[in-house]
């Protein structure tokens, strides 16, 4: 980030707001008043809770259920905040719609203060449950295999950013590698880095992407409670996430393929 902004590629925007603050700069047409018998930023809370307590009971449902392996490893862990998040957001929005709900409750300048305060404590408290005594004996294949997978990310991820987002290469990139190295929490803060008023779509890919990403990421929580039990079954699970990883880059550049060919044809 700093070597792009050095050479005059990347512009960072400016994170500075207005001297004086209008009602514009906090909130959007026909909100809910500041201080009603609820205060606004008691009802942001409230959602943020709601959805919380929605994956809550859902996950206590999962866990009732005797999944084995494969739900320990692949349905608990999986971004259930980001998909209830979205459709609460597209419930409200649907009753707005149908006139069931007159009021805007939700205020994303709020939402936006909260998110950032839960992202600079979660990387505080993310930091500090490291184990260190965990990584003994095994500090050189860890270094390895992270230098190797973080190059390659790279590489693929600028690659597909600049053919993806032409408009906002360095935003998206930025914001998916980070979320591809840790989870989308690291992308986004990556991306407040460039674009800390989120203007670009990148923020709301981050959010967007978690439901395809489960439906093309399943083959790949599949296999990971088969992959360890043995050589053999590491070596069948790499030739499918190989055989998937194919698939999913033939799909992304499919027009770029396929009209190259129809052109020289």
């Amino acid at each position: 980030m700093n070597i792009l902004r050095r050479k005059g590629k990347l512009r960072i925007k400016s994170a500075n707001f207005k001297e004086v603050y209008t009602l514009e700069d906090y909130e959007s047409e026909n909100e809910i008043p500041h201080a009603e018998s609820i205060d606004k930023m008691s009802v942001q809370l409230s959602l943020v809770l709601l959805v919380y307590a929605i994956v809550f009971l859902f996950m206590y449902g999962v866990q009732s259920l005797d999944m084995g392996t494969f739900g320990e490893k692949t349905i608990k862990p999986m971004s259930w905040g980001t998909i209830f998040g979205s459709l609460t957001k597209f419930v409200i929005t649907k009753l707005r719609k149908h006139k069931l709900m007159n009021r805007e409750y939700i205020n994303n300048y709020t939402l936006d203060r909260i998110a950032g305060t839960c992202f600079d404590f979660m990387i505080v408290a993310g930091t500090a449950a490291i184990d260190f005594n965990n990584l003994q004996g095994i500090w050189l294949p860890l270094i390895l295999i992270c230098t190797v997978g973080a190059i390659i990310t790279f590489v693929y991820v600028l690659w597909c950013s600049k053919y993806l987002f032409p408009d906002y290469t360095y935003e998206g990139f930025f914001s998916l590698f980070g979320m591809l190295t840790g989870t989308a929490s690291n992308g986004m803060i990556l991306l407040r880095e460039i674009d800390p008023k989120f203007e670009t779509p990148a923020a709301n890919n981050l959010v967007l992407q978690a439901i395809p990403a489960i439906a093309f990421g399943f083959p790949v929580l599949l296999v990971v409670g088969f992959a360890p039990q043995s050589l053999h079954n590491c070596m069948i699970s790499l030739a499918i996430l190989l055989l998937g990883f194919s698939a999913f880059t033939l799909f992304i550049f499919r027009k770029k393929i396929f009209c190259r060919k129809k052109k020289s044809e």
